[in-house]
């Protein structure tokens, strides 16, 4: 199978010192085209776009977990 591109992702969370517990939650997407595409644009607007809701859904799920582990 020949592969058009590879998706990397890095994803790097803290802990925000605050009066109030929170997070934060940086996430890095990149590219790397392996061979030409005339819907390289497209392409990488929907693997942004598809991991940005991907990435939100989990985070949401992920503190809704935590926090009702943290209250009960």
């Amino acid at each position: 199978m020949l592969r058009t591109f590879q998706v990397h992702l890095r994803y790097n969370v803290q802990g925000v010192t605050s009066e109030a517990p929170s997070s934060r939650c940086e996430i890095l997407v990149g590219i790397e085209w392996l061979k030409s595409s005339k819907f390289q644009k497209r392409i990488a607007r929907n693997i942004c776009e598809k991991l940005a809701h991907r990435a939100k859904e989990v985070l949401e799920v992920a503190g809704k977990e935590i926090a009702s582990a943290v209250s009960g």
